[in-house]
């Protein structure tokens, strides 16, 4: 692809699809809403209670912990100030990284955040 920068002579990008389908759950499960009303005579006494129940769709929610981790990579890989050398290659310029860059790097790659283009 043309006007696109290379990192070690391989192209990377962010899947923003990939990246969003990993960080909602989609329930298709109901929800159940209760509320108990305590009812009261004239006097004021307690009478009895009322439990009404209401059911609703839940829908998609947001993994918390998991979009905390893949936000850190991606800040990780983002702030990351040395320079690279392109003509070593992907391997050898990426062996020079910090561990906290390379497990920021694998970890968005194995899930499929970062994607090759080929």
């Amino acid at each position: 692809m043309e006007g696109l920068i290379d990192i070690g002579g391989t192209i990377f990008t962010i899947d923003l699809d990939t990246f969003g389908k990993l960080l909602t759950t989609s329930k298709d499960d109901k929800g159940v809403e209760t509320e108990t009303k305590t009812n009261y005579d004239e006097e004021g006494k307690q009478i009895g209670t009322t439990v009404i129940s209401r059911e609703y769709d839940k829908g998609p929610e947001i993994d918390g912990p998991k979009y905390d981790v893949i936000r850190m990579c991606l800040e990780i890989i983002f702030t990351f100030q040395e320079e690279l050398d392109d003509s070593l290659g992907f391997e050898n310029a990426m062996s020079k990284t910090p561990v906290s860059f390379k497990m920021a790097f694998n970890t968005l790659l194995s899930y499929g955040i970062i994607k090759e283009v080929e």
